[in-house]
């Protein structure tokens, strides 16, 4: 009967290593061929933890969250990395300490939101800076680029093998590497939701419009047109996906840029908090509320209904739209717009 191998240094028990990490603190080279030890790729192993040589079989992937806001919106939190994609991320990060973590799979290990369509796209996106190797593992998409002033992160990995402290690009950063996945209006929610710093869902925004301004701003990288026009679109106050394409729906119409998250106090409605419209222009008396799925309950419908009653009560136009609308490009919200504001005063060319 075989003696059980000996235990490895608790550092090389934490996550994946090299084969030199391990041979440098006086592991033996046949230790590391013992059935609780598996190879990544080529000078990178990993721990198993156990001595019968079995290997890590993914569960099925997690559920999907909810939508945003909503289960009308086409956007959903980022879903996690499975057991075999952070073995796999954590060796390419072993072997290569210049490596950091960006693009889709940042998005997944900080807890971004994006679209539906992307759900599928399992390719760990690693970056590093020119002139490195360029070999990769199957699954993984090795980026160069030169490190910026948005610089890294480090997050809390979701646990072995992928544990510590984990190098992952900035929101900026992230934000300007997906340019290259998303959309013009894509772009801009997402930016939305980075800048926003109100709502239910969020206390702090996560970074700054002026710093996804510079991270388009910065020379020589592709889609760099196509950050510089979303960056100037980006704007704080939208709580959802769905208030960001209504926004660009009324300027694509020709309106007006809408002011949002519009208040007002009427203590027919609460004496401790302001009744709040989604967007609209307070100059015309014209507002717009965006109604998720969410507000379908019984109990939400009346207290929008006492919300949208303190700006009538102003001789505000309130104008509502829904899942419906969303699905055909807000056509109909944005010709009652439009027939509001002129009404209200406003013609083409005219703030």
């Amino acid at each position: 009967m075989s003696r059980p191998p000996r235990d490895l240094p608790a550092v090389l028990r934490r996550g994946p290593f090299t084969t030199a990490s391990a041979l440098a603190l006086g592991v033996p080279a046949s230790r590391l061929r013992r059935s609780d030890v598996r190879r990544l790729r080529r000078g990178v192993l990993v721990w198993t933890g156990a001595t019968d040589g079995g290997s890590t079989v993914d569960p099925a992937l997690p559920p999907r969250p909810a939508a945003a806001s909503g289960a009308d919106t086409p956007w959903v939190l980022a879903s996690r990395l499975t057991p075999s994609e952070q073995e796999t991320l954590a060796g390419v990060l072993a072997a290569a300490p210049d490596a950091t973590a960006s693009h889709l799979t940042a998005a997944r290990l900080t807890g971004l939101w994006l679209p539906t369509r992307l759900a599928a796209d399992r390719t760990l996106h690693v970056t590093r800076p020119p002139g490195t190797a360029n070999s990769a593992p199957a699954g993984v998409r090795m980026h160069r680029r030169r490190p910026t002033s948005e610089g890294a992160q480090l997050v809390r990995g979701p646990g072995p093998p992928l544990d510590g402290p984990i190098p992952v690009t900035g929101p900026a950063r992230t934000w300007r590497d997906l340019a290259s996945l998303l959309d013009l209006a894509e772009l801009v929610v997402l930016g939305d939701r980075l800048v926003c710093s109100s709502g239910p869902e969020r206390a702090d925004p996560l970074c700054s419009r002026a710093a996804l301004v510079q991270a388009a701003a910065r020379p020589g990288q592709r889609h760099a047109v196509l950050a510089r026009d979303a960056a100037a679109l980006v704007r704080d106050g939208a709580h959802s996906p769905p208030e960001t394409r209504l926004r660009l729906a009324l300027l694509d119409a020709g309106l007006p840029e809408p002011e949002l998250q519009l208040e007002v106090w009427d203590p027919a409605f609460s004496r401790s908090r302001p009744a709040t419209a989604d967007l609209g222009w307070r100059r015309h008396g014209v507002v717009l509320q965006y109604e998720g799925a969410g507000h379908d309950d019984p109990v939400q419908v009346r207290r929008d209904t006492l919300r949208d009653a303190a700006f009538q009560r102003r001789g505000v136009v309130v104008i509502r739209a829904a899942a419906a609308d969303l699905a055909e490009g807000f056509r109909g919200t944005t010709a009652l717009a439009e027939a509001a504001l002129r009404r209200r005063g406003w013609t083409p060319g005219r703030e």
